[in-house]
């Protein structure tokens, strides 16, 4: 009999620490990434939403151009925080973000991004942080995750690989349909430039 309540009274401990781990677990996850701390406020606009629009619009018509000619061209672009903040909240309006995102912003340093996301997610509203960089290998933008949180849960090194590959997914997908190759992504204080040459049309 004593070793069945021995038994008992270990499960039972055991059934105690899961809970806590659980409700700590819940509790972490519900609090404000860090990296939001490190982030500073960007002015958002309709200018500055209207002037990323512009910029998009004349680089895909120079790289059209250029790829109808035959011609290899290098092009570039450079994108504010102002602009890129700016057409996120315009989307966010318009519901047109994926995974139940709510709130985003993003901060651009010399060599490193930072953002911080909300998604709507059942039970209680998932806080994300990222910093990282991007650069370009075989003509293939590569990102490195440098810190990831979720709330201030710790997560581990495999999950931030598997957060860097849906990145780069992300992004191929965004610029297969652009005939260029892209040289260089730079990020500078409050910036981001892209470099590119064009393709030739066959």
């Amino acid at each position: 009999m004593k070793y069945i309540r021995g038994f008992v009274m270990t499960v039972g401990v055991i059934g105690i620490f899961a809970i806590a781990a659980l409700f700590l677990g819940y509790f972490l996850y519900s609090l404000t990434p860090p990296i939001q701390e490190k982030m500073t406020p960007v002015a958002i606009s309709a200018d500055a939403a209207k002037s990323f629009d512009k910029k998009v619009d004349t680089l895909q018509k120079e790289i059209k151009e250029a790829s109808d000619s035959r011609q290899e061209k290098e092009v570039a672009i450079t994108i504010t925080e102002s602009e890129v903040n700016s057409k996120l909240t315009e989307l966010l309006a318009e519901a047109a973000l994926p995974m139940g995102i709510t709130k985003i912003s993003i901060n651009f340093r010399e060599n490193q991004f930072l953002l911080f996301a909300v998604a709507d997610v059942p039970g209680i509203a998932a806080k994300i942080g990222v910093a990282g960089n991007i650069k370009v290998a075989n003509s293939n933008p590569q990102a490195t995750i440098q810190e990831l949180n979720i709330g201030k849960l710790p997560l581990s090194q495999s999950t931030y690989r598997r957060a860097e590959g849906l990145l780069d997914l992300a992004l191929r997908v965004y610029l297969t349909d652009l005939p260029i190759k892209i040289s260089r992504i730079d990020f500078g204080k409050r910036e981001i430039v892209v470099s590119a040459i064009t393709v030739p049309a066959k």
